[in-house]
């Protein structure tokens, strides 16, 4: 199971990062056992690489990362470990991150506000989940598998 949520991780920055030139990913999370995705992702990059050939490089543990495809490096993974609560939605909504990772009432509530994100999946059965931007296609679990088996290129993104 933790291979799994590993690899799904890889797939979601994969996605963010397809074909660009290397780019860097922004990542928000509380520090949490409820992120076991991300930490995965980062502490079993062998088995993800020798699963998919893809990984997670650690450059330095718990900030950033390079993700690897087929021994080349193709973005840059910087992690914000940020305060629980309102503090992963409240700096993704402003354009701080790309991906967040937190507890669905925060999400839930800045959703509801308006806010410029979306709520894509639970990640963890106490309610965790994974959030993108409002403008991203898909909308369901299963609409995020087949978007990331499908997606050739992903729009650049800046942050400020």
């Amino acid at each position: 199971m933790k291979k799994l949520i590993g690899i799904c991780f890889i797939l979601i920055l994969l996605v963010a990062c397809a074909e660009r030139e290397i780019q860097v990913l922004k990542v928000g999370y509380v520090h949490h056992d409820h992120q076991s995705a991300l930490y995965v992702a980062a502490m079993e990059h062998e088995k993800t690489k020798a699963d998919a050939n893809v990984w997670l490089q650690e450059v330095e543990a718990k900030k950033h990362y390079e993700l690897m495809k087929n021994g080349k490096k193709i973005a840059d993974i910087e992690l914000y470990q940020s305060g629980g609560g309102s503090k992963v939605p409240t700096l993704m909504s402003q354009g701080h991150f790309e991906v967040g990772f937190g507890g669905v009432a925060a999400f839930a509530f800045f959703a509801d506000k308006g806010s410029p994100i979306k709520i894509i999946a639970p990640l963890h059965i106490k309610g965790d989940m994974l959030v993108l931007q409002p403008d991203n296609p898909v909308s369901t679990w299963k609409e995020f598998v087949e978007w990331v088996k499908k997606e050739k290129k992903q729009r650049d993104r800046s942050f400020s």
